[in-house]
């Protein structure tokens, strides 16, 4: 009888082996799973610190070379305005019914309205963000748009630029009656005929649209200045 229930309780053993088995095999694959979990975690939590890293590296290369830009459009439209002053006070006297000498910085300037400075506005640091895509990185979309924006206000910006340069009189050469070069260093002493400067309609619509070109420029470092600001406003580091 002993020997029966001894049997009968190895039978009972041998067949809870396959689910002692299964049971165990469950566990171990939940261990698994449990320990790809937690090594995804850590390496999701890994690549959103470097990503953020990489982020405030690149705010802070866009923002110092944004100010960079910023400060070279503002030199090169100060210059030009004074320029562009100093044209508006020539052509004052020019239309006058009396003939007044041009003073010499007056006349320099008409002998140099084709003569354009302009730098592209391209920034190395956006360009390269956008060749990369590294500019997802930025979690401000409101600065993704403007450096995005910026880009297509430059590309338009640079167009309009070759066109005026293309397209401006180099009076000097055109009138060397009425802009009488005496050379003395890089661009030379100039002096300039008012009376017969008065009398030649054709140099005075060359002069204004050198002028108009000249006022261009100035337009265009505005628009790249505001479009520069605004990056730089939304730039957190």
């Amino acid at each position: 009888m002993i020997n029966f229930f001894r049997r009968i309780r190895k039978q009972q053993a041998d067949d809870n082996k396959p689910l002692k088995y299964m049971r165990y095999a469950i566990g171990e694959i939940v261990l698994v799973v449990i320990g790809i979990l937690i090594a995804l975690s850590i390496n999701n939590w890994n690549e959103h610190s470097n990503q953020r890293i990489e982020e405030q590296r690149i705010l802070v290369d866009l923002k110092n070379e944004v100010s960079l830009a910023i400060d070279s459009k503002i030199e090169l439209r100060e210059r030009y305005k004074s320029k562009l002053d100093t044209l508006a006070f020539a052509l004052d006297k020019l239309y006058s019914t009396e003939v007044i000498a041009l003073s010499d910085p007056e006349c320099f300037n008409i002998a140099m309205t084709h003569i354009f400075d302009w730098e592209p506005s391209s920034v190395s640091t956006i360009e390269e963000l956008v060749a990369s895509g590294k500019i997802n990185l930025i979690r401000s979309e409101k600065l993704r748009r403007k450096i995005i924006l910026f880009r297509s206000i430059s590309s338009s910006i640079e167009l309009q630029m070759n066109r005026v340069i293309s397209e401006v009189h180099v009076l000097v050469d055109l009138y060397p009656e009425l802009i009488i070069r005496n050379w003395d260093g890089q661009f030379g002493v100039f002096n300039c005929d008012v009376s017969a400067m008065k009398k030649n309609r054709y140099f005075l619509a060359h002069l204004q649209s050198n002028r108009g070109r000249t006022g261009g420029l100035v337009s265009a470092a505005d628009a790249v200045i505001a479009s520069l600001e605004e990056i730089i406003a939304l730039i957190e580091v």
